[in-house]
């Protein structure tokens, strides 16, 4: 890895994780929905996990070291599971989880883009692969929020609630 180009990145990637887990883990704690605290919680949980993976790289890079990466498989069934209609029938357009759902994209989107590119500028293999490994990740929270989202606004416009 290039030392002070990717030192960078990481610590911009390990900031961006934790301010996704304080978001997801204070939305859980503010949503009244079982449903999307679940989801709020499990990404909290996979935020904190991912900025442990980025703090022992960045260890590894300050000491001069660069052992192989062990990436977990992306579960499947965290993205499958939520997309029903029994949750999105259960929040407003105008709710806080409905605003908490939005902006959750937004921090998402900018996750996954300082991830992609960071793969793309990537100067070793290894470095590539673990910025790959989290832009997927990464835009498998976007697409559950994204869907959750759409599907939310398809149903109030449909009840026309204004």
């Amino acid at each position: 890895m290039n030392e002070i180009n990717t030192t960078l990145i990481l610590k911009k990637a390990v900031i961006l994780e934790q301010q996704g887990f304080s978001f997801y883990k204070n939305a859980a704690a503010m949503s009244s929905n079982s449903e999307l605290i679940h989801i709020f919680a499990t990404m909290a949980a996979e935020e904190k996990n991912h900025s442990e993976i980025l703090l022992n790289q960045l260890q590894q890079l300050e000491h001069g070291k660069e052992e192989p990466i062990n990436l977990t498989n992306i579960p499947d069934e965290f993205t499958d599971a939520v997309l029903t209609d029994r949750i999105v029938n259960t929040i407003s357009a105008a709710s806080y989880e409905a605003a908490a759902i939005s902006a959750a994209m937004g921090l998402e989107i900018q996750t996954v883009n300082l991830y992609e590119n960071s793969a793309d500028s990537a100067k070793t293999p290894e470095e590539e692969k673990l910025f790959r490994y989290l832009s997927n990740w990464e835009s498998t929270h976007l697409k559950v929020l994204s869907n959750l989202n759409r599907k939310i606004l398809e149903r109030a416009l449909q009840d026309d609630i204004y």
